[in-house]
């Protein structure tokens, strides 16, 4: 029913929803907010070391995580990613991939998928791959890393969708199967 965006201008940021079919932004929450992702009940968003949740029934803003594990500014490196029931994003100081339920209260910690110098994430239903130092990789539901391609040149920058896997380096656009073959 509604497009959710973060808006930046001087002084605080804000979460706003406008209708689908256009009209005016209404602010949902005065914040700061990067990296937003949106499900069937709620919009998800980090911002200055938080992760939070607005519940879109009750109109209510929870805050799901704060801490070390969450990046004190953006969450420029990686974004803030969800599949059906966790949310995923690059620790501070990239030194693994967070995953906390979407269900979580603050006092829950995140799990830590310890992946060296992760800086990108993209999420297929429930398939999560990240951008490490060299190497695109996978993290399985049991939070096990596989490497998919290695030897990669400076690659950043990723996309999946249901059969591919898509990253750019400096040698430029390339693609792989999500499930084997050369990359291309």
């Amino acid at each position: 029913s509604h497009v959710y965006r973060g808006v930046w201008r001087s002084g605080p940021g804000t979460v706003v929803r406008v209708p689908i079919g256009g009209g005016q932004d209404e602010t949902i929450a005065s914040d700061f907010a990067q990296g937003l992702t949106i499900d069937d009940g709620a919009v998800y968003w980090g911002s200055a070391g938080a992760i939070k949740r607005y519940d879109k029934q009750s109109a209510t803003i929870t805050l799901l995580a704060s801490g070390s594990y969450v990046p004190l500014g953006s969450l420029e490196y990686g974004g803030l990613w969800s599949t059906a029931s966790d949310l995923y994003w690059v620790e501070n100081d990239s030194m693994g991939i967070a995953k906390l339920p979407k269900t979580a209260a603050e006092t829950d910690t995140p799990a830590t998928v310890p992946v060296t110098d992760a800086h990108e994430l993209a999420v297929s239903g429930p398939e999560v791959f990240f951008v490490g130092n060299s190497i695109i990789g996978k993290v399985d539901a049991g939070g096990s890393v596989q490497t998919l391609v290695s030897m990669l040149s400076q690659a950043r920058h990723m996309a999946v969708n249901s059969s591919t896997i898509y990253w750019v380096d400096d040698e430029g656009l390339h693609s792989r199967s999500k499930v084997g073959g050369t990359a291309r």
